[in-house]
């Protein structure tokens, strides 16, 4: 599959290092207005959209085409949540039907969670090394934004 492309931005902050053709029609999504949690997200997502949305939104991270992408996030991170919580009563070493020690399954659902958020975590650049990695412009609406690109 190879290494994902960079965006164009992060290629002319950096001085296009590869001197390849930069994307001068690469999409720019609008911002928009933040919008509200879904209702049909329960609630560990929706409390963890309500803790990162804002944040992402004033970045400039959380435009009008990201939404989908950062839905699955908080449900990925509810469904981690909850998996986390049941490890927790059941412990993480289990009695088997025949009386040997058995890992408990939950410790695969949770891993699997993790790793699927920290992927979307990635992609908003919200873990330490891909923070280096986005370009954020913090969109501030104001009667002259309509004139600008």
């Amino acid at each position: 599959m190879g290494r994902k492309p960079k965006p164009t931005n992060l290629k002319k902050i950096e001085g296009n290092p590869g001197c390849r053709p930069l994307n001068g029609n690469e999409p720019r999504p609008t911002i928009g207005e933040l919008k509200a949690p879904p209702e049909y997200l329960n609630e560990y997502a929706k409390k963890e959209w309500e803790r990162l949305a804002p944040i992402l939104h004033n970045m400039g991270l959380l435009t009008e085409l990201d939404y989908t992408a950062f839905e699955a996030y908080c449900q990925s991170y509810s469904n981690y949540r909850q998996a986390s919580e049941q490890l927790d009563k059941q412990g993480l070493i289990l009695t088997g039907r025949h009386g040997q020690t058995v890992k408990n399954p939950l410790n695969s659902i949770v891993n699997i969670y993790q790793q699927i958020m920290l992927k979307y975590l990635s992609e908003f650049g919200l873990t330490p090394s891909s923070r280096s990695k986005v370009t954020a412009t913090q969109k501030r609406e104001n009667k002259f934004s309509k004139y600008q690109r």
